[in-house]
């Protein structure tokens, strides 16, 4: 089961810790020279923080806030801060397709991994896993209800958008039987794909859950799991054949 079609603008897998690594420019260093066993080109861009971010760069150089790695592996950025771990996939910034799911995967394991040995933890204290897919529909701003019912029909809160004079944003979540806490988020903006910018709405789906104990790997496939579920369940059928939806 898969989509041949997506228009997806970025792909984002984030794992919250429990604790908080020991933050730094000689652990910075001593990541960065690891990843490059694994992957040569990997070069690392500090301050550069994830779309959303809060965080204030650090007045103390000695004191980075976070760090992302680029020229991994398919085009991913790997991004980490004391507490958080993450893998990027951003049309934005790299030429090459998404990789799929099974890719990112792949990725945070081997951070993860990379990470221990950075640190000499026995194992990197994982709270929860998030994941999320992040689309681009290209529409003139004021068709928010009508991109949303033409995807996803007329069941998540759409008759509000109908005639509003300006619409901000949407989002809604909630949580499962399986305790997965799912959202729907959809927003007005401007993405850069190649050399051109494309104003349309923003339709995010996210899946994410506490671990209580699970590993944080088997964790993700089962928000992976959900995640697909939910997402097939509810676009329409004119969503399925546009995206390319396989059985």
């Amino acid at each position: 089961m898969g989509f041949t079609n997506l228009p997806l603008v970025e792909v984002s897998v984030r794992f919250t810790l429990e604790e908080t690594l020991p933050f730094g420019l000689p652990f910075i260093g001593e990541l960065r020279d690891l990843l490059r066993g694994v992957h040569p080109a990997v070069e690392d861009a500090p301050f550069v923080l994830p779309p959303g971010s809060t965080m204030f760069l650090p007045t103390n150089i000695g004191q980075v806030g976070a760090v992302r790695f680029v020229g991994g592996p398919e085009g991913l950025i790997l991004h980490v801060q004391p507490d958080l771990v993450g893998i990027f996939w951003s049309i934005a910034s790299t030429p090459l397709q998404y990789p799929l799911h099974q890719s990112l995967f792949r990725q945070m394991s081997t951070l993860l991994a990379e990470i221990r040995m950075a640190t000499g933890m026995e194992s990197v204290p994982v709270k929860s896993v998030n994941m999320t897919y992040a689309k681009l529909l290209p529409a003139p701003l004021g068709q928010a209800a009508d991109v949303v019912e033409r995807y996803y029909g007329n069941s998540l809160m759409v008759p509000h958008l109908h005639n509003v004079p300006q619409f901000h944003e949407l989002n809604v979540s909630w949580r499962t039987e399986q305790n997965i806490d799912l959202r729907f988020h959809v927003q007005y903006a401007s993405v850069q794909i190649g050399a051109t910018q494309t104003a349309g709405y923003t339709i995010s789906d996210s899946g994410g859950m506490l671990l209580n104990g699970q590993s944080p790997m088997g964790g993700l496939e089962i928000v992976h799991t959900e995640l697909t579920r939910y997402f097939v369940g509810s676009i329409t059928k004119h969503a399925k054949k546009e995206w390319g939806f396989l059985e």
